[in-house]
């Protein structure tokens, strides 16, 4: 196979496992958070002057250059 083309080819993989887990995060978070609306209605109505939240939890290593080619987990 040509240089170039094996590059493009690393390069499209790498993008797509970029792809697969900022919809993992992204989704996630979202169809839990729906799942919990009533109960997050429930508890804030159940005590007068508190809200109900969900407090999403993240790493930092997306972020962090020297982990940029980790391998995305299934």
């Amino acid at each position: 196979m040509p240089q170039h083309l094996v590059k493009l080819s690393s390069t499209t993989s790498r993008l797509n496992s970029w792809a697969d887990l900022y919809r993992i995060n992204t989704f996630s978070i979202f169809f839990v958070t729906n799942a919990f609306l009533g109960l997050l209605d429930k508890g804030s109505r159940e005590k007068e002057g508190y809200t109900s939240s969900v407090i999403n939890i993240t790493s930092i290593s997306g972020l962090r250059n020297s982990l940029k080619d980790m391998c995305v987990h299934p």
